[in-house]
């Protein structure tokens, strides 16, 4: 009787303890995640599974960070086109073409040209291409597209580029929001 009683007790502290976490602290924990499982797939040249699993950490990245920007969020054009299902949690409703949208029109990556081999694209276009990749986890997705096709190490280094740069642009971000607060604060000096 007394060891359930203590069962119980330990469940709600680990619950409690739980629940303390920001949303968007435990979306960047799956991030990371799902990075270093695509990196294990990639490890065992298992790509077409690391491709989605990248995917899914960009995805993981950027709902962090409708988190972490909320109110320039719900000023987007995209958050008031959704019809939402819940009154809370609402970003987690947005899909991953929802969210590159919203990151591409609050200029969190930029939108001017990059050249990748021969051709000039945009970081949003080469997020959208990754996230054609990830729908192919669906099948309907393959019959459309032909049906299914090896996916080499190649595609996985071009995916996780993509997943790497992108969270390197949305760092750099925090960092000069960061700094530019610790200015107005007294708290950092002009360098």
């Amino acid at each position: 009787m007394v060891r359930a009683s203590t069962r119980k007790r330990r469940f709600r502290l680990k619950g409690a303890a739980a629940q303390r976490v920001d949303t968007s602290d435990r979306l960047a924990q799956i991030s990371l995640f799902y990075r270093r499982d695509a990196d294990r797939c990639a490890r065992h040249r298992v790509y077409f599974p690391a491709c989605i699993v990248a995917a899914a950490a960009l995805e993981a990245l950027l709902l962090s960070f409708c988190y972490i920007e909320d109110d320039a969020v719900r000023s987007t054009s995209v958050y008031k086109q959704k019809k939402f299902k819940s009154k809370r949690n609402k970003f987690l409703e947005f899909n991953l073409y929802q969210l590159i949208e919203i990151a591409a029109e609050l200029k969190w990556v930029p939108s001017k040209n990059i050249s990748v081999g021969r051709r000039k694209t945009t970081l949003p276009q080469l997020m959208h291409s990754v996230r054609k990749i990830r729908n192919m986890v669906h099948p309907g997705a393959w019959a459309k597209e032909g049906g299914p096709q090896r996916v080499y190490s190649a595609t996985y280094k071009d995916v996780y580029g993509v997943l790497d740069l992108t969270r390197r642009w949305l760092l750099q971000r925090i960092e000069l929001s960061l700094r530019q607060h610790m200015h107005r604060e007294g708290i950092l000096i002009e360098d």
